[in-house]
């Protein structure tokens, strides 16, 4: 129960760091939000929290977290032609997303909240 509460929280960061930066800067909307938020949050928890974090530890698990959030985030916005952004709002989508992955490890971290792969 604990990781599901954990995915949730990591969505929901994902979301608000994606609707500061994309919809109030860029314009972008909400349903177009929503699915940055879905699969950032997804992929940086398969990718950065169950493979590069047991192995690298906190900070190149969230910078790592950060650059994968800031590239498929792109790579949406580029499958979807109706939408733009900014390089200064994707920027600043990469480097929210890398400070809350940081702090939210270190929560992870202080209570075993996540079971791991090695437990």
């Amino acid at each position: 129960m604990n990781t599901w509460l954990s995915l949730i929280g990591k969505y929901i960061y994902t979301f608000i760091a994606a609707y500061l930066t994309f919809a109030l800067v860029d314009g972008i909307f909400i349903l177009a939000v929503a699915l940055i938020a879905l699969v950032g949050a997804a992929a940086n928890y398969l990718i950065g929290d169950q493979a590069i974090m047991p192995n690298y530890g906190n900070v190149i698990a969230a910078v790592a977290n950060g650059l994968i959030a800031g590239v498929l985030a792109y790579i949406t916005i580029l499958l979807w032609p109706a939408l733009t952004v900014s390089f200064t709002s994707l920027a600043f989508f990469t480097i929210i997303i890398a400070i809350a992955e940081y702090f939210f490890h270190l929560y992870l971290e202080s209570g075993k909240k996540i079971r791991t792969e090695s437990e």
